[in-house]
Protein backbone atom coordinates (compact mmCIF):
# COMPACT_ATOMS: atom_id res chain seq x y z
CA UNK A 1 0.00 0.00 0.00
CA UNK A 2 1.37 3.73 -0.89
CA UNK A 3 2.05 6.08 1.75
CA UNK A 4 -0.44 8.74 2.67
CA UNK A 5 1.41 12.25 2.54
CA UNK A 6 -0.98 15.12 4.32
CA UNK A 7 -2.39 17.47 1.76
CA UNK A 8 -2.96 21.33 3.22
CA UNK A 9 -5.94 23.58 1.59
CA UNK A 10 -6.28 26.84 1.31
CA UNK A 11 -10.07 28.24 1.55
CA UNK A 12 -10.19 31.71 0.04
CA UNK A 13 -12.64 33.95 0.08
CA UNK A 14 -12.38 36.60 -2.65
CA UNK A 15 -11.48 40.40 -3.40
CA UNK A 16 -12.44 41.13 0.02
CA UNK A 17 -10.45 39.30 1.83
CA UNK A 18 -6.52 40.71 2.07
CA UNK A 19 -4.42 38.45 3.78
CA UNK A 20 -6.15 35.29 0.59
CA UNK A 21 -4.99 37.93 -1.92
CA UNK A 22 -1.35 38.42 -0.35
CA UNK A 23 -0.23 35.16 0.76
CA UNK A 24 -1.38 33.75 -3.37
CA UNK A 25 2.24 34.52 -4.41
CA UNK A 26 3.79 32.93 -1.25
CA UNK A 27 1.71 29.75 -2.04
CA UNK A 28 2.09 29.49 -5.07
CA UNK A 29 5.44 29.17 -4.44
CA UNK A 30 5.52 26.73 -1.71
CA UNK A 31 3.06 24.88 -4.18
CA UNK A 32 5.43 24.60 -6.72
CA UNK A 33 8.37 23.25 -4.85
CA UNK A 34 5.58 20.61 -3.23
CA UNK A 35 3.17 19.04 -6.42
CA UNK A 36 0.57 17.55 -4.90
CA UNK A 37 0.66 18.65 -1.67
CA UNK A 38 -0.66 22.56 -1.66
CA UNK A 39 -3.93 23.07 -2.36
CA UNK A 40 -5.88 26.71 -3.05
CA UNK A 41 -9.78 26.74 -3.15
CA UNK A 42 -11.73 29.78 -3.75
CA UNK A 43 -15.31 29.56 -2.03
CA UNK A 44 -16.81 32.23 -3.75
CA UNK A 45 -16.50 30.43 -7.50
CA UNK A 46 -16.52 27.02 -5.90
CA UNK A 47 -18.91 27.56 -2.81
CA UNK A 48 -19.91 23.53 -2.89
CA UNK A 49 -16.71 22.78 -2.05
CA UNK A 50 -16.53 24.80 0.65
CA UNK A 51 -19.54 23.43 2.45
CA UNK A 52 -18.55 19.83 1.62
CA UNK A 53 -15.52 20.61 3.61
CA UNK A 54 -17.65 22.58 6.18
CA UNK A 55 -15.90 25.91 5.55
CA UNK A 56 -18.36 28.63 5.17
CA UNK A 57 -18.13 30.92 1.90
CA UNK A 58 -18.68 33.99 3.55
CA UNK A 59 -17.73 36.87 0.52
CA UNK A 60 -17.18 39.01 4.15
CA UNK A 61 -14.59 36.83 5.51
CA UNK A 62 -11.30 39.02 6.27
CA UNK A 63 -8.69 35.38 6.67
CA UNK A 64 -8.42 32.29 4.51
CA UNK A 65 -8.92 29.03 6.54
CA UNK A 66 -6.27 26.35 6.05
CA UNK A 67 -7.24 22.96 6.36
CA UNK A 68 -5.16 19.56 6.14
CA UNK A 69 -6.34 16.24 4.80
CA UNK A 70 -4.17 13.24 5.30
CA UNK A 71 -6.43 10.94 3.12
CA UNK A 72 -9.31 10.17 6.14
CA UNK A 73 -9.65 12.83 7.67
CA UNK A 74 -9.82 17.10 7.75
CA UNK A 75 -8.04 18.93 10.38
CA UNK A 76 -8.68 22.70 10.55
CA UNK A 77 -5.09 24.43 11.25
CA UNK A 78 -5.34 26.32 13.87
CA UNK A 79 -3.79 29.94 13.47
CA UNK A 80 -2.21 31.86 16.89
CA UNK A 81 0.23 34.30 15.21
CA UNK A 82 -0.77 37.30 12.50
CA UNK A 83 -0.05 35.85 8.95
CA UNK A 84 3.80 36.97 8.11
CA UNK A 85 3.39 39.01 4.66
CA UNK A 86 5.08 42.02 4.75
CA UNK A 87 2.28 44.67 3.51
CA UNK A 88 3.39 47.09 0.90
CA UNK A 89 1.92 50.18 -0.95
Amino acid sequence: MASQRTAFVKFDFGPKCKDCIELNPVWHALARESPGQLWRVDCLETPEVCTDRMVTPDPEALEPVFKSFNGTRWRRLARKEPYPVRRTR
